[in-house]
């Protein structure tokens, strides 16, 4: 399974995607996104509800946006068997509570759609979103606990959390209305209202887990069903819905205790209202026992495609010599098109062969411009995309020429790639161009970012060649909108 199956990944160019060695896709309509690079950057793309990727706002992101607070951090992850899984973040309970990972094995996966949790294996601890048991939001990763474990699994419920440290001890905090964090305490502490999320109660499981080995832990919404390494399973919470398996009436149960089963038991896994692991069948993964459930999409919908589509029919005629009408030459290169579909596709091109006296001229010579800008953009009118290798420079030129020619399709292309490639040491050389370029907030907003996110980055740009020659029309467009960001921050 490739990462460009999940429809919110989709349009980011490969060159990108090859640097991702883990990713998690979560939301309840796969509408947020957290990647890892190979060089251990941290970025998220998302509607980011409840300022679930970590961004320190609410804003949505359109294109991947690095989170400051998680680069850097020893995130761990890896890529087994082509199934991309995420070992540093989960996400609690989002699609019903259940674990949602595309690698068949589900490990270190689960999906919440208001909180997220990051930990790193040597015990560190890091929350953000919407937190239901304070009712308050983090916007930023925050600290809350470093447990003496390397930490090896977490999952989580609507309003509670859980850990599983290498020795096979849990740990659980959250809210315990319902018995959910294995603790003689039913109702909420109300001391976790207003508190620093450093004070969320973090503490061991007992009861009969004391002296056992924890090798699993799953939760649904108010539920925890873990296993032992002797194939045992123990649940405790909300019963409700008798979720428990065991053998009792009880709306709740607030302490460990044995689900009656009496097979071995390897792997659970929990769905919002019911525990999903299923007695005395054998599958061979994790797809074929969601083939049983109604209404469940168990890995991204990848429908076949036709032999051939109409993208990939346009896309071999450009440079068609047989078939071509015109041709466009630039800095002595040539390039064999087709009058037709430019006129279709492209206002700047209508413009041209409507001034055009002889209409069966075959030769167009362009001296404005140089042949790659060109040849990107022919490129981009026949495919309708950009190479994947497109630098910086080259983006910047495709940028003003989308502009200039009212191509607003090519504009948004180039402006996500500009926003992916660009660096602190640019941002002086490409904000004068911009500032000058309408409908390119997100650009604007992002070399605004880059300025901001290190307290060393402003003196960088002011201290940079580029930012010498910026004129007092840059300075007037640039001061107020430094300001506004300022006054945010």
């Amino acid at each position: 399974m490739e990462l460009n199956d999940w429809s919110i990944l989709k349009p980011l160019m490969q060159y990108f995607l090859k640097t991702v060695r883990s990713a998690l896709v979560f939301g309840s309509e796969g509408n947020e996104a957290l990647l890892i690079t190979q060089d251990d950057h941290v970025y998220g793309i998302g509607t980011n509800k409840s300022g679930c990727l970590g961004f320190g706002d609410e804003t949505p992101r359109t294109t991947p946006t690095e989170i400051l607070s998680l680069s850097g951090k020893g995130v761990k992850g890896n890529n087994n068997n082509s199934h991309w899984e995420f070992h540093l973040l989960s996400l609690g309970f989002a699609v019903g509570g259940t674990r949602n990972s595309s690698s068949p094995s589900g490990d270190n996966t689960c999906v919440s759609s208001t909180f997220v949790i990051a930990y790193l294996h040597s015990g560190q601890i890091y929350q953000w979103g919407f937190i239901p048991w304070t009712g308050t939001t983090l916007l930023e990763a925050v600290f809350v606990h470093k447990l003496d474990n390397k930490v090896v699994e977490v999952a989580c419920g609507y309003s509670h959390c859980v850990a599983l440290c290498e020795n096979g001890q849990v740990y659980t905090w959250g809210s315990n209305e319902k018995g959910q964090l294995g603790r003689q305490l039913r109702k909420e502490n109300d001391e976790n209202n207003d508190v620093p999320p450093e004070k969320f109660e973090i503490d061991r499981v007992g009861g009969i887990l004391d002296g056992k080995i924890v090798i699993q832990v799953s939760s649904g919404a108010e539920f925890t069903v873990v296993v032992l390494s002797n194939g045992q399973a123990v649940s405790w919470g909300s019963n409700e819905h008798h979720q428990l398996g065991v053998d009792s009436s009880s709306s709740f149960i607030d302490i460990p205790t044995k689900v009656q089963y009496s097979s071995y038991v390897i792997e659970v896994a929990c769905g919002r209202e019911v525990d999903c692991s299923l007695k005395n069948v054998v599958y061979h993964s994790v797809y074929e026992s969601f083939r049983r459930c109604v209404s469940v999409m168990p890995k991204p919908l990848n429908p076949p495609k036709s032999p051939r589509t109409l993208v990939e029919i346009m896309d071999n005629a450009f440079e068609n010599r047989d078939s071509c009408d015109l041709i466009i030459k630039v800095d002595g290169k040539e390039f064999h098109v087709h009058r037709k579909i430019l006129m279709l596709r492209s206002e700047f091109f209508r413009t041209i062969f409507a001034r055009w006296l002889d209409a069966n001229e075959k030769v167009l010579v362009m001296k404005e411009t140089n042949h790659k800008v060109i040849g990107t953009y022919l490129k981009f009118i026949y495919s309708d995309t950009v190479e994947d290798d497109l630098d910086l420079d080259l983006a910047i030129d495709m940028l003003l020429m989308a502009d200039e020619y009212g191509d607003n399709d090519l504009k948004t292309v180039c402006e996500r790639i500009i926003k992916e490639k660009l660096t602190i040491e640019r941002v002086a050389d490409i904000y004068p161009l911009i500032s000058k370029i309408k409908n390119v907030e997100d650009l604007n907003a992002r070399c605004m970012e880059l300025i901001y996110c290190k307290p060393e980055n402003f003196e960088i740009m002011v201290n940079s060649q580029a930012y010498k020659r910026w004129d007092s029309e840059t300075l007037q467009m640039f001061v107020p909108q430094f300001a506004k960001r300022r006054r945010l921050n």
